[in-house]
This record gives C-alpha cells, sequence and structure tokens, in this order.
C-alpha cells in the first residue's frame, strides 16, 4: 500500500524586493509501508521546503501530494497530524514540562488540544515510551535530558500520534556517533514492528549510504538524481551537487558504506 505519494511537485516563494523566487520543480516519490527515504542536498537546495509542503505548512503550486491515498488539501492539519508525525531537530520551549507530558502532547491530534486523555490514548502514550527506551526517564523533566535522549523524546511524541509516515528533519544532526547509531536503530526497528514509512532530511552523506535503502539528491530546488543509495551516491554524481571530489567506499558483509569528501581534486580510480 502507498502510504505517501509525491507526484510532480513545485513550489514557489513569492518575489521579494525583486527576487528570483525560490522554486522547488517536479519532485516525484513515492513510498510504502516500511520504507526508508533519505533526502540530501546542500544548504538551500529544497529540502526543508519539501518537508514542510509534506506537512501542509505551505501548499503546492504545482502537482500533487497523497497522504494515504488521499489528496493532501482535502485533509485537515488534525487528519494530516493523524497520517504523517513531524520530528523536528530540537525541541520547543517546553521545557518545564516532563518527558511524559511532552509525549502526551502528541495525543492532541487525535483527542482536540482540550481533550481528555482516554485508556487508550494513555496506552499509546506508554507504548510510545517504551519503544523508544524512556520509560524510566518518564517523569524527569526534558530540561535535564541529554541531546540525544532529547531526540528520542521527540521521536516518542511522534509516535503517540500513531501516524503511518514519519518525516525526521536531521534526526542525527550534533549527536555523537553512539547516540547517532541508537537513533537510528529505533527508526529501523520501529519500520519493521510498525511498517512506517520513513522521510529522513539528511546532511551525512555517508550516515545515508549506510542506512538509507533509497535516496532523493536536491540541488537548486531540483531533482539531481534518485534511486538505491549505491547508485546515486557515486562521486560524479556528488562532484555535481557539491563541487567536491569524494572516495566512496561501498558496503560490504558487516561494513557500512562511506562517503570521504576532499578539499582537492584526485586522481585515478575511487572506490565504487
Amino acid at each position: 500500500m502507498t502510504l505517501l505519494s509525491v507526484d510532480h511537485v513545485g513550489f514557489a516563494y513569492p518575489k521579494s524586493n525583486g527576487d528570483r523566487p525560490f522554486v522547488l520543480d517536479d519532485v516525484s516519490f513515492s513510498l510504502g509501508q516500511g520504507d526508508l527515504l533519505g533526502i540530501l542536498g546542500p544548504n538551500g537546495a529544497g529540502k526543508s521546503t519539501l518537508l514542510r509542503l509534506l506537512i501542509k505548512a505551505i501548499a503546492p503550486r504545482a502537482g500533487q501530494i497523497l497522504l494515504g491515498g488521499a489528496p493532501l488539501e482535502s485533509l485537515g492539519q488534525m487528519d494530516v497530524a493523524r497520517l504523517a508525525a513531524w520530528v523536528p531537530q530540537e525541541l520547543d520551549s517546553l521545557f518545564v514540562l516532563t518527558v511524559e507530558e511532552m509525549v502526551r502532547l502528541g495525543r492532541f491530534c487525535r483527542t482536540g488540544f482540550w481533550g481528555r486523555l482516554g485508556r487508550e490514548d494513555e496506552r499509546q502514550v506508554h507504548r510510545a515510551l517504551e519503544e523508544t527506551d524512556l520509560l524510566h526517564l518518564r517523569h524527569r523533566p526534558v530540561s535535564f535530558l541529554s541531546g540525544g535522549e532529547r531526540r528520542r523524546v521527540l521521536l516518542a511524541r511522534a509516535l503517540a500520534q500513531e501516524p503511518k509516515i514519519l518525516l525526521l528533519d536531521e534526526p542525527t544532526a550534533h549527536l555523537d556517533p553512539g547516540h547517532q547509531a541508537d537513533l537510528v536503530s529505533v527508526v529501523d526497528r520501529l519500520r519493521r514492528e510498525r511498517g512506517l514509512a520513513v522521510v529522513a532530511i539528511l546532511h551525512d552523506v555517508s550516515l545515508t549510504l549506510g542506512w538509507c535503502p533509497s535516496v532523493l539528491l536536491l540541488k537548486d530546488g531540483r531533482v539531481q538524481a534518485q534511486g538505491p543509495s549505491a547508485q546515486v551516491l557515486t562521486p560524479a554524481i556528488l562532484k555535481e551537487v557539491y563541487g567536491l571530489d569524494s572516495v566512496v567506499y561501498p558496503s560490504g558483509i558487516n561494513r557500512p558504506g562511506a562517503v570521504q569528501f576532499l578539499h582537492t581534486s584526485i586522481k585515478g580510480n575511487s572506490h565504487e
């Protein structure tokens, strides 16, 4: 079953002071249960704009987005939140809340903002805390947590929505390798167990190569390449997008792939 379909979508911001508007042009992809798509590109490539389109924060100027088979424009914001959960890079200013109170906020798309949480709501909050290994921290103020723990709180809040799709905005940014690995492991487990489709905006090319089965590579609002990560993340394509030479080390048995960018051009064959 197709959970998310993006069909020839384009978007342009209004002109400001005579400047040329930014354009996201002709983007298409689809995701089913358990799929994971990494979206890469330099700053200003259109990654955040695409994410805002998927959560209906802005509306496309061309093309169509389907969530759960329904046109996005036909869905209310609460309907969108029940289908697709956005996981931002950092928590908002509600640091006075405990971990459990923060995760409970995810149920508002089911109960309404002033709705009381019933037995099923509490069960889903408990499930989200359990799946992200936060039960032992449930009564701790969010402000007392480490960066990796706060990321798991954001993920748990999204899971409490009972979504079909997770939209991750640079989920591993500013995390050390251990916390990166923990977060990736949790998301992979959720994809298998809940059948979630996942879109992850990333800057770490090596992580994308080793983690994401498929990738969409943007530059200046246009798709430069998309498909299986090993076919897209090649030295030639990466040079086009980032302007840097690179060495690509392919995945092997018990060895994730990796990309090393170089400050100067290299000669000879790269590892592909």
